[in-house]
């Protein structure tokens, strides 16, 4: 545990180092998920969100599993939590789909979206870390869910 908390220490103090571009991300639709199999879901209508100056619409139908996140964890933050969905789905649609963003891209867009959902700066910092460093199995299909 201890060792853990001083990797997640380390990481912190080494991306505070770097220099990232920054995302600004605005949603301006609600979400609407409904269950499609397991846990993965379905949008029921559009989500749209601005990533700086351009506006990004994710269509409904659109299967996402929300955030993978190992049920160890779900004590912490579940998957299902409410300012967790939208970006949930937004990272799900830029791992899934070309828009034009690197997955290291994709990854800083959903530490916007965790922030402008209000996601406390160390969950989003916790959050952001571990999509990094786990991410790339999931990125443009890598491992199907």
């Amino acid at each position: 545990m201890i060792r853990t908390f001083a990797y997640i220490i380390a990481l912190l103090f080494i991306s505070a180092c770097q220099s990232n571009p920054r995302f600004d991300v605005q949603f301006i639709s609600s979400a609407c998920i409904r269950p499609y199999y397991g846990y993965h879901y379905l949008t029921c209508h559009p989500l749209e969100v601005w990533i700086n100056d351009r506006l990004l619409i994710i269509p409904d139908e659109f299967e996402t599993d929300l955030a993978t996140i190992p049920r160890v964890a779900w004590p912490i933050i579940s998957p299902m939590h409410s300012s967790l969905i939208r970006p949930a789905i937004l990272h799900d649609w830029l791992y899934k789909n070309d828009e034009g963003y690197s997955r290291l891209e994709s990854d800083l867009i959903f530490y916007g979206a965790l922030r402008d959902e209000h996601i406390s700066r160390l969950q989003a910092d916790i959050i952001y870390y571990s999509v990094r460093t786990t991410g790339w199995l999931f990125y443009k299909g890598a491992v199907i869910s």
